[in-house]
């Protein structure tokens, strides 16, 4: 499987936003029990508009988004988002991995936050991430330099 990362353009807008539908209506009514799109929509736009997305594809095939910023003290990974048919296929991992090299590479740990009913925490806690902290809505997590936390 060959997994790619592009620059999202403004072409891709409609395309993420759907992946984003996908990728949190269940854990959305999962966690706050209805889905309103309207509020997505605004969610969306609110971090689509900070720019720095880019799209996932396998074999040349849009698979989703992923967002990660670069700053001095972490590698901050805002968002992965992949669609629900190509979850559990090893691609978040591939993801995430990248983004932990790129971290050491750097000397800084990788943070996320996700959702509290977000099912990708197992997947964080199986790569080392450790919980820091949590609020109303999220977890968070961080992975140190070469896995220590």
């Amino acid at each position: 499987m060959g997994i790619t990362l592009r620059a999202a353009s403004g072409a891709d807008e409609d395309l993420a936003r759907w992946a984003h539908h996908l990728g949190y209506r269940e854990v959305v009514e999962r966690q706050f029990g209805m889905w309103d799109e309207a509020a997505q929509d605004r969610f969306f736009a609110g971090d689509w508009s900070r720019g720095g997305f880019q799209i996932v594809e396998c074999d040349g095939e849009p698979y989703g988004y992923i967002a990660i910023d670069s700053t001095p003290d972490a590698v901050l990974i805002r968002e992965i988002v992949l669609l629900s048919t190509h979850q559990g296929r090893g691609i978040g991992t591939a993801l995430l991995t990248g983004a932990i090299e790129r971290a050491l590479s750097l000397s800084v740990p990788v943070q996320l936050g996700v959702l509290r009913e977000n099912r990708a925490a197992a997947l964080y806690r199986r790569l080392g991430f450790q919980e820091v902290g949590r609020d109303a809505t999220h977890v968070f997590f961080r992975l140190l330099p070469g896995g220590r936390t």
